[in-house]
């Protein structure tokens, strides 16, 4: 490592770690400013600057190849909350199913689909429990079709749920019970 960028002026990675030392190492020397809480933050500081200087540099071809990473696992997330949505799921389950960290998870998640993944999820949740109530068969609650879609707060899931289509749960059920009952009536009728 020379030192230098490429041109040909100090690294402004390795000023920061030298600036950094040079803090830790007056800050340290003075008894009367050294806690334990204070070491311990200089170390992590140290150790993130050291990071930042030994990592090499990230070119174009890089950023390529991380974006199709990133898309990657963004796919395996969308697959896996879509098979699963209904069941209690946090971002820590999938990054284990997945083998990856939760930082670099969510990282690639929201560079790739520009929401969280909690965010999407929900978003799965709410349109399922609306399919379930779209589709609904006389006997279909709200509390059911959002326990059967992985929505277990109701009330958060009904405040989300109006946000999101313009109308409550049980007035989109209203709608749905309303348009069977019409719809049995003109065919016990004979059709019209």
């Amino acid at each position: 490592m020379s030192g230098e960028t490429m041109l040909g002026g100090p690294d402004p990675k390795q000023l920061k770690l030298l600036e950094l030392l040079e803090f830790s190492f007056n800050h340290l020397s003075n008894p009367d400013l050294v806690s334990d809480r204070a070491v311990m933050l200089l170390e992590a500081l140290v150790e993130d600057a050291l990071i930042d200087v030994l990592k090499p540099g990230v070119s174009h071809h890089d950023e390529r190849s991380r974006g199709h990473r990133y898309e990657n696992i963004a796919k395996s997330v969308e697959a896996y909350i879509d098979a699963s949505f209904s069941e209690a799921i946090t971002v820590s389950q999938i990054a284990a199913e997945l083998n990856l960290s939760t930082r670099v998870l969510q990282r690639a998640f929201k560079d790739r689909r520009g929401m969280t993944i909690r965010s999407y999820l929900s978003i799965v949740r709410l349109n399922a429990m609306r399919g379930t109530l779209l589709g609904a068969a006389p006997q279909v609650s709200v509390t059911s079709a959002a326990l059967d879609s992985g929505l277990f707060h109701l009330g958060r899931a009904s405040a989300a749920y109006r946000q999101r289509f313009g109308e409550t749960p049980s007035e989109t059920l209203c709608h749905n019970i309303g348009q069977q009952t019409d719809s049995a009536a003109v065919a016990r009728r004979g059709g019209a």
